[in-house]
């Protein structure tokens, strides 16, 4: 993804913590030496999750599973996939 205007954002975050209301989330922080910004780490099913983080232009997202390795989703470019509820073509995953 690209970087966007620090209250670009907060308002796209505050988005997200109005649709989490009801799931099982936390707030955590991330970035690089130059900038930070707010991350959600959301628990649950991952077609939804896959939906959401799509719904709020997210290029990855990563996956946890008890007792695996961490795995990074890598989300097709907007426009060239439409999630249903149901689907996750298109996602690739690392490691495989």
């Amino acid at each position: 993804g690209r970087r966007m205007p620090a209250e670009w954002n907060r308002r796209a975050h505050r988005a997200l913590e109005a649709r989490l209301r009801r799931a099982d989330w936390m707030l955590a922080e991330g970035g690089s030496a130059r900038w930070r910004e707010d991350h959600a780490l959301v628990l649950g099913p991952s077609v939804p999750v896959l939906r959401l983080a799509r719904l709020f232009r997210q290029g990855a997202v990563v996956a946890l599973a008890r007792g695996r390795p961490p795995r990074l989703l890598i989300l097709p470019p907007q426009g060239t996939y439409a999630a249903s509820s149901t689907d996750t073509a298109g996602v690739k995953k690392y490691p495989p």
